[in-house]
């Protein structure tokens, strides 16, 4: 998503990116460190065992146009683009005038999820499942 891959270390990500706005640490009693690197059009989540640690990216969000997939999904797309892309979503959820389709990704655990409203995309998450 926007260019950064789920294997991506943080030295990777901020290589790729360049250094984030904001670090934000959090300390968790079941996943060690949970730090978060903001950046103007992505929002990364990895998950370090100590602070020092390269780090794994556990999430990605966005809702800024021209962040796409790698299938070239993007913010502002329809849901007939991201049907043609992905095919039928694992779950879709419905709340008021969202829809969230979530797709599973290489675990069964792990999703690509996309928000919508009035039939376009208005933000693209990946989640990894913390153990």
């Amino acid at each position: 998503l926007g260019g950064v891959a789920v294997a991506m270390t943080e030295a990777d990500i901020r290589q790729t990116l360049g250094a984030p706005q904001a670090v934000v640490d959090e300390a968790t009693a079941c996943c060690g460190l949970l730090r978060q690197l903001e950046y103007p059009t992505l929002t990364i989540g990895l998950i370090k065992a100590e602070a020092t640690a390269p780090g794994q990216v556990y999430s990605l969000q966005s809702r800024t146009a021209g962040v796409a997939t790698a299938a070239g999904v993007t913010i502002g797309d329809s849901r007939q683009r991201l049907i043609a892309a992905y095919g039928p979503p694992h779950d879709t959820v419905v709340e008021g005038r969202q829809q969230r389709l979530a797709y599973a990704v290489e675990h069964d655990a792990d999703r690509l999820t996309f928000t919508l409203e009035g039939g376009r995309i208005t933000a693209i998450a990946y989640y990894a499942l913390l153990n």
